[in-house]
C-alpha cells in the first residue's frame, strides 16, 4: 500500500528532507548507539576510552551547541543576562549547600535523576516536533503522551530497584522503589506499548500513517528499553543514551539553523541571524564542525586540567565545579526551548 508522506499543505513532514539525513536521524543514530552499548557489554570496547572519545566528539559539541544559543554574541549575552551570569551563581550555591549537608551521594543522586529527565524530555521534545511536521492532527496524541513518558518512568524506576551503591564510579542513593511493582510496570508499559502499535497498523491501513513520527517514537522506546529497563551494567546505558541524545540535538539544532537561515537571509530580518546560524549549510557544515570542535576542545582541556590540578585531595571542589556546568545546561536548555519563537516570513516563492 503506497502512503503520502505529504502534509496537508503539500510538505514534506520530516526535520530537513532528503532520505540519507533523515535515515540517520530517525535510525542512524540510534543503531550506532546501540552497536556501542554492545560492543561495550561484550568488553570489545573500554569504557573511559569510549567516554574520553564521546566526551570530545560528541558530548562537549552538544554543550557548545547549547551555549552558542545563548552567549557568543552581544545580543545573545544582553538577552540571556539571567542565564549567564545569575543562573550558575545559583546552581554552584545549591550545589554546594546540598553537599555540605548531605555528601556526594546527593550530587550523583541529582546528577542520576534529573539527567534521565532531561533524556525525557527532549526526545519527547522531538516527537512533538514531527507531531507538528505531520500537519494534520494525530488521532492516537494522548496515547502516544503515555507511551513516550511510560517507557522512560520505568526505566528509571528499575534503576531504583537495583538500588546501585556507586554510579559513574561515585556514591549514590535512589529511591526506595520495591522491586515486586516491577511486572505490573511492564504489563502497563507493554500494554500502551502495543496499544499504540495497534492503532499506528490501522493507520498504515487506512493510509494516514505519520510516518516520521512513528519511527521516531520506535526508535524512542528502543533506546529507553536497551539504555535503562535491560541495560546491565547502568554506565553502558547511561553512555549509550548520552551518545544517542547528544548527537541528536547537535543533528537537530543544525537543521533548525539551516531551515532559519534559509528562511530570512534574504529578507529584512537577514542582520538577525547569528554566527552559527548564518554558516548552518552544507556546503559550510566542515566549517560548523570544526568550529565546534574546536570550541569542545577547549572545554575539554580544561575539564582535564581542572582534574589534574584538584587531585583526589580535592575531588569535590572539582565535580561541583563539573556539576555546575552540567545542571546549567539542563537549565539552558529547558528555558530556551521554552521560548516563544518568533515566527521568521516565508522563503521568496513560498506562500506564508
Amino acid at each position: 500500500m503506497q502512503i503520502s508522506t505529504k502534509t496537508t499543505a503539500g510538505q514534506m513532514p520530516w526535520l530537513r528532507g532528503g532520505l540519507y539525513f533523515e535515515a540517520f536521524f530517525l535510525g542512524g543514530t540510534a543503531l550506532f548507539s546501540l552497536f556501542v552499548l554492545l560492543l561495550l557489554d561484550a568488553g570489545l570496547l573500554s569504557f573511559v576510552g569510549t567516554l574520553g572519545v564521546y566526551s570530545l566528539l560528541v558530548a562537549q559539541p552538544h554543550f557548545v551547541s547549547t551555549y552558542a544559543r545563548t552567549s557568543f554574541e552581544k545580543k545573545n549575552l544582553r538577552q540571556n543576562i539571567f542565564i549567564i551570569g545569575i543562573l550558575p551563581v545559583l546552581i554552584f550555591g545549591a550545589l554546594l549547600g546540598l553537599y555540605s549537608i548531605f555528601g556526594i551521594w546527593i550530587y550523583m543522586s541529582l546528577y542520576m535523576y534529573v539527567q534521565w529527565f532531561h533524556f525525557t524530555r527532549q526526545s519527547y521534545g522531538v516527537a512533538r516536533f514531527y507531531r507538528a511536521k505531520n500537519g494534520a492532527p494525530l488521532t492516537d496524541d494522548l496515547l502516544t503522551t503515555l507511551v513516550v513518558y511510560a517507557v522512560p518512568l520505568w526505566g528509571i524506576l528499575r534503576w531504583s530497584m537495583r538500588q546501585p551503591e556507586t554510579y559513574v564510579g561515585l556514591p549514590v542513593k535512589t529511591f526506595d522503589v520495591p522491586a515486586a511493582i516491577d511486572p505490573y510496570c511492564a504489563a502497563i508499559v507493554y500494554g500502551l506499548v502495543l496499544l499504540w502499535a495497534v492503532g499506528r497498523f490501522r493507520q498504515w491501513r487506512a493510509g494516514v500513517l505519520p510516518i516520521p513520527h512513528t519511527i521516531y517514537v520506535v526508535t524512542h522506546i528502543v533506546m529507553f528499553l536497551a539504555c535503562y529497563v535491560y541495560v546491565q551494567t547502568l554506565e553502558y546505558g547511561w553512555l549509550a543514551i548520552g551518545l544517542w541524545h547528544s548527537l541528536q540535538y547537535l543533528i537537530f539544532v543544525w537543521a533548525l539553523n539551516e531551515q532559519k537561515r534559509q528562511n530570512i537571509e534574504k529578507g529584512p530580518l537577514k542582520n538577525s541571524l547569528t554566527f552559527f546560524e548564518k554558516i548552518s549549510s552544507l556546503k559550510l557544515l566542515p566549517v560548523y564542525a570544526l568550529l565546534l570542535f574546536c570550541a569542545s576542545f577547549l572545554l575539554f582541556s580544561g575539564f582535564q586540567m581542572l582534574g589534574d590540578s584538584l587531585q583526589q585531595a580535592l575531588i569535590v571542589p572539582a565535580l561541583i565545579v563539573v556539576g555546575t556546568i552540567i545542571f546549567h545546561h539542563y537549565a539552558t536548555d529547558a528555558i530556551i526551548w521554552r521560548r516563544p519563537k518568533k515566527r521568521s516570513p516565508a522563503p521568496a516563492g513560498n506562500s506564508a
